[in-house]
């Protein structure tokens, strides 16, 4: 009888990854070109709209782009791509989270990354690491250069649920297991069939005390 197959559905940072794999991309980016520092000088007031609530994460996101990354084109940010993609698969993932990324590929399910980290080192991420689908945040282009704009919804929170909810209608409502760490996640694994919390904090392992969802511990 021949099996059908699962999805297995992950998110990245602090999942898969020990790390947020933006705020390393962002500031290897600036090591690697330390003249752009001087556009990034408003980015502590950015951050502290944020803290106080008057402007969203997806914004917070926007702002960063710009002010680090506005105007390179596609052909010099593939250079710096490959060097942190390198950096980063070699050194932020987590061990377990790997090796159950391995076990699903062998046992014949769907891979999908779902993850508010920006397509434009993302999607080769996704690629590097086997998935056969990559969600994510879309950034725009101009001209061949990077605008510092999202030309998507921040997938993050309710948008992973309307993510979720599209990948089953798409792949024939096959039992999807999803892997996330965070608060904003809880929505979107008590959605899936099987949900799993990776590390997750004291808080939030609280908040799925009466909930159908496992938690687990990766280890690095």
């Amino acid at each position: 009888m021949t099996r059908h197959r699962d999805i297995a559905l992950f998110d990245l940072d602090h999942t898969l990854s020990r790390s947020d794999s933006f705020l390393y991309y962002l500031t290897g980016f600036l090591l690697h070109r330390p003249w752009r520092i001087v556009r990034c000088l408003h980015l502590p007031g950015v951050v502290l709209l944020f803290g106080t609530g008057l402007i969203d994460n997806a914004r917070l996101k926007e702002l960063f782009l710009r002010a680090i990354l506005g105007g390179i084109r596609k052909q010099d940010l593939s250079s710096w791509n490959q060097k942190f993609l390198d950096w980063f698969l070699r050194r932020q993932m987590r061990a377990e989270g790997l090796a159950t990324l391995k076990a699903h590929r062998q046992a014949g399910d769907t891979l999908i990354l779902l993850t508010a980290s920006p397509d434009c080192y993302v999607t080769e991420l996704g690629s590097r690491l086997g998935f056969d689908e990559v969600i994510c945040t879309q950034v725009e282009w101009k001209d061949d250069r990077l605008s510092g704009k999202l030309t998507s919804a921040n997938m993050r929170g309710p948008e992973k649920v309307g993510a979720l909810e599209d990948i089953r209608s798409r792949y024939g409502h096959q039992p999807v297991t999803a892997y996330a760490d965070h608060r904003s996640d809880l929505a979107m694994l008590r959605l899936a069939d099987r949900g799993v919390l990776v590390n997750g904090s004291p808080k939030t392992k609280a908040l799925v005390q009466r909930d159908k969802i496992h938690t687990v511990v990766w280890r690095d």
